[in-house]
């Protein structure tokens, strides 16, 4: 192979390797870990935020309850006050 040939190879292949990106098993092993701690920290995140909402859900079920007891005095007051002259009618008064 002729002198000029050999060094326009090697230039070329030089070349080849100074572009490529390669990644190691190293690079590959701290991309891994970054990425096991990131996942762990969103893991982390998502059980704070599911006690969050069950908090929040065991405040819905309380108001709720409220809610439902107004609504029955509610309804109460207002049917006593739409048959105040019938109930007593009713029960002989």
């Amino acid at each position: 192979m002729p002198k000029d040939q050999a060094k326009a190879i090697s230039l070329v292949v030089r070349k080849s390797h100074e572009v490529a990106d390669l990644a190691t098993k190293r690079d590959l092993d701290d991309v891994r870990k970054d990425l096991s701690a990131d996942i762990a920290e969103v893991k982390r995140e998502i059980a704070d935020v599911r006690k969050d909402i069950g908090q929040i859900d065991k405040r819905l079920d309380f108001a709720e309850k409220r809610f439902d007891r107004l609504q029955w005095f509610l309804l109460a007051g207002i049917l006593s006050l739409l048959f105040k002259d019938v109930l007593p009618k009713l029960w002989g008064g």
